[in-house]
């Protein structure tokens, strides 16, 4: 089972906060469920599928998101996993080359 993921970003400023929002909003949202855009969020069909596939399905899919809805960052997803069979995504967040002020 899949746990909220972890975000963590390299730098604090008051941009990044608004980059955290956006992309905790993205990344628990599940994907069908905005009325005007039913893109937004992240597609849900990972589960169920064995592990090491879920967990490729997932991170393909943070990261496309990331792309379309938050060009400004990059994104590396890699997992933690717990002795009582929890997955933790942890999704590293870096900015784009070029975008710092």
């Amino acid at each position: 089972m899949m746990e909220e993921a972890k975000i963590i970003i390299e730098s604090s400023s008051s941009e990044d906060d608004e980059i955290i929002q956006g992309l905790t909003t993205l990344y628990t949202t599940p994907e069908g469920t905005i009325p005007l855009d039913r893109e937004f969020g992240i597609n849900q069909d990972f589960i169920g599928y064995p592990t090491e596939l879920a967990k490729n399905m997932y991170a393909l899919e943070i990261i496309n998101k990331t792309e379309i809805y938050e060009p400004r960052v990059e994104v590396d997803v890699s997992f933690e996993d717990s002795e009582d069979g929890m997955i933790t995504p942890v999704i590293k967040i870096s900015k784009e080359e070029g975008d710092e002020e």
